[in-house]
């Protein structure tokens, strides 16, 4: 495939200037909606016309949650009151703190269904535009000795971002990746050029910063967040510019780097087929259970590929 066919028709800039009502999500679990929301506060103060939703995305079933006001079989609304006993809902804290209704949605049914749900809200509330949001690396996670340990989620929702049949309704779809190599899964260099695929191929959109003017504001969330829940890659910025925060549970610790208050936006369909070797894998499965079959199915492949280089290596 060329560089021609891949490029690119439309900046990040002109995607929010033409935008009336964008639907960021953090597309990892836990975490990543609080880092997407540093992404939107950057966005806002560009594009301070804009009308913004905020979710997130899970691994578990809705039925793990309580007090959610459901939507379907995979989505539905958090709010302040919300909770699980089990499973992290970091949704129901940013729920709070914005005094706003939060948008989640399960991967458990699957790209179709993620599909399905994601039409109907963009349908039922005009929403234009949709950024997922990544923080970590796993959106460009690549074939090497097996699966990334947290990859299910984030490619699962690539896939639907990037290859989903939407409503002519939603005009743009984006990827933003965002603290880059915090899970330790992936090395700067790894990650480097990952990302020049996708450049190379026409899918950089451009990108933006943390607004350093609102670390106390995250501090201060992120001191809300760890009270309830552990997260790690939502850390990275007060970590990078050492702003003070209270961690009572220091079992997430994230690698950091020099890079990590930049957001890079990208085509999802550019990054899941030149920089993303698992996406198309499951982009037609019809929940997490047989997306995960079909990665395990991959994890033998190549575990026996590695155990025959390494015989051929000792010959």
């Amino acid at each position: 495939m060329t560089q021609q066919q891949y490029k690119s028709p439309i900046s990040i800039e002109s995607i929010m200037r033409k935008s009336q009502k964008c639907l960021i999500i953090g597309m990892g679990g836990g975490g990543d909606c609080i880092s997407a929301l540093h992404v939107r506060w950057a966005l806002e103060h560009y594009y301070p016309h804009v009308e913004w939703m905020h979710g997130g995305v899970t691994t578990s079933p809705l039925s793990s949650f309580q007090h959610i006001e459901q939507i379907d079989t995979v989505s539905a609304w958090v709010n302040a009151k919300s909770h699980s006993r089990k499973e992290r809902l970091i949704e129901a804290v940013l729920s709070r703190w914005l005094g706003e209704k939060v948008f989640l949605i399960s991967v458990t049914g699957g790209v179709p269904a993620m599909v399905s749900s994601l039409n109907s809200l963009c349908k039922d509330n005009n929403i234009e535009t949709m950024i997922f949001i990544d923080a970590g690396s796993d959106s460009l996670a690549f074939r090497r000795d097996r699966p990334y340990h947290s990859l299910e989620e984030d490619v699962i929702t690539l896939a639907t971002l990037a290859f989903g049949n939407f409503s002519r309704i939603i005009r743009h779809r984006v990827l933003g990746i965002t603290a880059a190599c915090s899970d330790g899964d992936m090395s700067l260099d790894e990650f480097s050029g990952q990302l020049l695929k996708v450049m190379q191929a026409g899918g950089f959109l451009g990108g933006t910063f943390f607004p350093l003017s609102r670390l106390t504001e995250y501090a201060m969330l992120i001191n809300e967040v760890l009270k309830e829940y552990p997260t790690g890659t939502a850390l990275v910025p007060l970590q990078v510019t050492n702003t003070p925060f209270y961690n009572p549970d220091k079992s997430f610790n994230p690698f950091i780097n020099g890079f990590q208050l930049a957001t890079f936006f990208l085509d999802p369909k550019i990054a899941a087929t030149v920089s993303n070797d698992f996406a198309r894998l499951i982009m037609k499965a019809k929940s997490l259970d047989e997306a995960r079959k079909i990665l395990a199915k991959h994890d033998k492949i190549s575990s026996r590929n590695r155990e025959k280089v390494n015989r051929q290596n000792k010959k």
